[in-house]
């Protein structure tokens, strides 16, 4: 299981320092391939510079909060991350027409990693005053979440 202590500690980590960001993210490229790739995608293209950016980072807090849990990820592979994303995105079109954070009260019947799910929820649901200062739009909010979602979700496969 992930913790939110897991969480936290690899947040920290790259927050602290650019270079084990970096690290990570090679470690990353060279063990997931795929997902890599994906990140650099058309798909990708949909999104600002900023939402990338975010992606990118939300994705390697999860990558090393798995590792940091002991637990051996998944090897993704394109069949893989498009049911994630093919599933996710049903079961985020199921949920009441209401606002985002009670549209994803249906993920949290279907996880077992709760923290790690908390954790993505409360990367989309910031509390801004201006909503120039949150790092992805209004707009791509709702892709962007089930994107990074399904790529999580495609590592932890099979746990």
């Amino acid at each position: 299981m992930i913790t939110e202590k897991n969480i936290e500690a690899a947040a920290d980590k790259f927050d602290r320092s650019e270079k084990a960001f970096e690290q990570a993210a090679l470690s990353f490229e060279q063990k997931q391939p795929v997902l890599h790739a994906y990140l650099l995608s058309e798909h990708f293209d949909l999104f600002t510079e900023e939402e990338k950016d975010y992606a990118h980072y939300l994705l390697m807090v999860a990558w090393q909060a798995i590792l940091d849990a002991g637990l051996q990820a998944a090897q993704v592979d394109e069949g893989r991350l498009a049911n994630a994303e093919e599933h996710n995105w049903a079961l985020f079109q199921q949920g009441p027409d209401a606002p985002f954070r009670r549209k994803l009260d249906i993920f949290y019947e279907k996880t077992k990693e709760e923290d790690l799910l908390a954790f993505l929820e409360d990367a989309f649901t910031e509390e801004v005053e201006d909503d120039d200062e949150l790092p992805f739009t209004r707009e791509g909010r709702d892709a962007l979440f089930i994107t990074v979602k399904s790529m999580v979700d495609s590592l932890l496969e099979g746990m």
